[in-house]
Parts: structure tokens; C-alpha cells; sequence
């Protein structure tokens, strides 16, 4: 995000994200917490994850303002059934592109350049595909076998993917609470910027978000193993 001192002009991560791809679905989790470009941290939250499931289809955005612009417009071709399954990543290519043309048209500015790290992750049940794109005029994308980042990509908690994310085929299930765990420490080492949590399931047998209940568990799970943890790194024998 971007914040005025002294007239100088600092960036900050306004979100954190992980999708992970298992050998039956696809897994992404993401932070709720809204925070203005200007330096403004809001109480507020909102979903940053939308599932379609009529196209099997789950798109998580990465928090800048140009990325919410490109979801809006994502589900606006979804709605209207504009959308083709074997074309989809140059659509969304296209997509990126229309939304930093209505922010921005051909303005650079030290605004426009940090929204330029703005990402969208789109994950599709068939074939179990999942993508990253950049949203940005020169839009362009990257297809993942494994797991994608998005914000907060310096946050320590990134620790748990890179060590936990395993080497072999792993039903999504077992990834899931690997993808709340690091979502959640994420908030935990950057609390005025990440906090909250919604997951989302992408496979065969269903394209939905965890309830609430769930979400609760989930939570109630992380606290669990990161106090002991702490407990255990701090043992007096």
C-alpha cells in the first residue's frame, strides 16, 4: 500500500494469499481485511475469493484496486456468459488489461506502478488448472503445477509453504489447513495489513467455500499448533 511521511512514498503488503494444488482440487485461502491505498487501516472486511460454480471455476484477487476492478469484471463476462473454457487465459489476459485501462489509461504514476504488482489466481476444475496473472497493460500469466503466493510475499509464514507443501500427489483436504495455517500466521506477523481468513475448494466433486463453522475450526487449529510450537521453542528442560 502506499504511505505518505515526510513526503516520502512507502509500499506495504495489502493482503496475503496462498493457493495450493493438490492431486484432487485446488486450495486457495486468503485474508478479509480491507486497507485503503492512502494509508488507511480499516476495521473492514470483505471476501476476496468469488466461486462460480457453474463454470468450476474460483478467483481470488489480491487486494489493490485494480485487482478488485479486474474481479468485478471477471464475474461481469461470468454473469453474462461470455466466458470459454479453452480460451479462458487469454480472456483473463484481456480482462487484467481493461482494468488498469479504466484506472489509469496510459497514466504512470508512482500509484500506477504499485497497483502494477496487483495479481488475480484463478483455479479451474477442469483438469485441476490453476494460474496467476498480472494485472497490469502488458498482462501476462503464469500456469502453476504447485502452489502460488500473492501480497505479502516477504511475510515469514511463507515458511510453511516452502517446508510443509509436500513433494508428492496429496489430497486437498490434507493441504487445507496447511493453506488457513500460513494465511493466519501471515496476519499474525502483520496484523495492520492481513487479517481475517476464507477458503475456497476447487475439484471434481465440489467448487465451494468453507462455512464459517469451518473456518472456526480451522482457526481454533492454528492458535492450537502455534502455541505449541512457541511452547516447545521455549521449553525449560
Amino acid at each position: 500500500m502506499l504511505e505518505f511521511r515526510r513526503g516520502l512514498m512507502e509500499t506495504k503488503p495489502l493482503t496475503f494469499q496462498v493457493a495450493l494444488r493438490a492431486a484432487d482440487g485446488i486450495v486457495i485461502a486468503s485474508d478479509t481485511k480491507i486497507v485503503t491505498y492512502d494509508g488507511i487501516r480499516s476495521s473492514s472486511h470483505a471476501s476476496k475469493i468469488e466461486v462460480y460454480p457453474e463454470y468450476g471455476l474460483v478467483c481470488a484477487w489480491s487486494g489493490k484496486d485494480i485487482a478488485k476492478t479486474a474481479a468485478n469484471i471477471f464475474r461481469e463476462r461470468v454473469t453474462a456468459t461470455k466466458l470459454h473454457l479453452d480460451t479462458i487465459e487469454i480472456e483473463v489476459e484481456q480482462i487484467c488489461r481493461e482494468a488498469w485501462e479504466k484506472h489509469f489509461g496510459e497514466e504512470h504514476t508512482p500509484y500506477s506502478r504499485v497497483q502494477a504488482r496487483a495479481k488475480l489466481i484463478l483455479a479451474c476444475r477442469d483438469r485441476l488448472r490453476l494460474w496467476q496473472f498480472d494485472v497490469r497493460p502488458d498482462s501476462t500469466y503464469l500456469s502453476v503445477d504447485d502452489k502460488v503466493i500473492a501480497g505479502d510475499l516477504g511475510n515469514a509464514a511463507v515458511f510453511f509453504l516452502e517446508r510443509y507443501y509436500p513433494k508428492t500427489p496429496t489430497p486437498v483436504q490434507r493441504l487445507t489447513f496447511l493453506a488457513a495455517h500460513t494465511t493466519l500466521l501471515a496476519g499474525r506477523l502483520n496484523p495492520e495489513y492481513v487479517d481475517g481468513l476464507e477458503v475456497a475448494l476447487c475439484s471434481e466433486r465440489e467448487i465451494r467455500k468453507l462455512s464459517q463453522t469451518k473456518i472456526g475450526e480451522l482457526r481454533r487449529r492454528s492458535r492450537f499448533y502455534d502455541e505449541l510450537c512457541e511452547g516447545s521453542i521455549f521449553f525449560k528442560a
